[in-house]
Parts: structure tokens; C-alpha cells; sequence
């Protein structure tokens, strides 16, 4: 079954720190006036986790998976989430990937 945003919304998630989400367009969706853009990477900041990443738009499949080992590794090595987020765009951006392959990825939160 699909993950989808009313599920993600529904669910009590104490504990979880942060979520990062590989598939393409998860940090996209429908836009209403008064709340905004909804999207699954809201749906779980909305369900308390401090900090989401997810995509805006496409991602090439290597570069994802690149960008989400990179992410990791800095995550492991104490960074912040927002430097480590840095750290991934930065190596896809300096291996030539286009910047629609790292421009993608966004955090929401309190990333640091």
C-alpha cells in the first residue's frame, strides 16, 4: 500500500527526529489558500517530527541515492541536519550533476 499524506497526519510518530524522503516529489502538492502547499513532507512535520526532507520536483535515481548516503554519512558524523544537507548538494554539484538534481532537495524544520 501507498504512504499518503492522511495517513501520515493521522499517525502519532513520538520520538522520530527526523524523516527523509528519496522519492521525487515528495516536498510537492496542492496549494490552498489559507494552508498553503500540502505534501506528504508536511504531513509528517505536521505529525511532530522536528525535521523533514523530501523533493521538489524529479530526482535522477543515482543522484538520489548519492545524495541520501552523503546526507547520512554527515548525519553520522555529527552534523547538523541542514550542514549535512549542504554537504550532499555540495558533492552532487561538484561531481556535475545538473542543478535540478540537487536544487530538489529541500528540509523543512528545525534542521540546525
Amino acid at each position: 500500500p501507498r504512504l499518503s499524506r492522511a495517513h501520515v497526519a493521522g499517525a502519532a510518530l513520538p520520538g522520530m527526529r527526523l524523516v527523509y524522503l528519496s522519492p521525487c516529489e515528495t516536498d510537492r502538492g496542492p496549494i490552498l489558500k489559507s494552508e498553503g502547499s500540502i505534501t506528504l513532507a508536511r504531513s509528517f512535520f505536521a505529525a511532530g517530527v522536528p525535521v523533514v526532507v523530501g523533493t521538489l520536483w524529479p530526482i535522477d535515481d543515482t543522484a538520489a541515492r548519492l545524495a541520501a548516503r552523503t546526507f547520512h554519512q554527515h548525519l553520522l558524523r555529527g552534523d547538523t541536519p541542514a550542514e549535512s544537507l549542504r554537504q550532499a548538494q555540495l558533492l552532487l554539484a561538484s561531481q556535475g550533476w545538473k542543478f535540478r538534481d540537487w536544487a530538489t532537495l529541500r528540509l523543512i524544520g528545525a534542521g540546525g
